[in-house]
Formats: structure tokens, C-alpha cells, sequence
């Protein structure tokens, strides 16, 4: 207990432990487990737009 002017002025307390949140049933997969592990019939772009566009400026000095 903390004490201002003698009064009772904030209790303190130990603090409790958050309780474990469940994610069960907060995730929705719309493909099949093998649509979603199937390999890309694309090629595979390794070099995105937004990097390649900030690369020149990045290196300029």
C-alpha cells in the first residue's frame, strides 16, 4: 500500500498471467492442402517491381 499524506493512495498488486489465446478456427483455407503445396506453373519472379525501382536509387551517390 502507498501512502500520500498519510491516506491510502494506490495498491499494489502482483500482476496476473494473460490467459492462452486459442487461434483454432480463426483461419480459413480456401485451396486443398495440394493446390496449396503444388509448385507455381509460372516462372518464379525473383527480382520484384519494388526492388528492382528502388535499387538505381539506393546505389546512386
Amino acid at each position: 500500500m502507498v501512502t500520500r499524506h498519510g491516506k491510502p493512495f494506490v495498491r499494489i498488486t502482483p500482476a496476473e498471467e494473460p490467459q492462452p489465446v486459442s487461434l483454432e478456427g480463426s483461419i480459413r483455407q480456401l485451396l486443398s492442402d495440394e493446390e496449396f503445396i503444388a509448385p507455381f506453373s509460372e516462372e518464379w519472379d525473383s527480382d520484384p517491381w519494388w526492388v528492382a525501382d528502388a535499387a538505381p536509387a539506393a546505389t546512386a551517390r
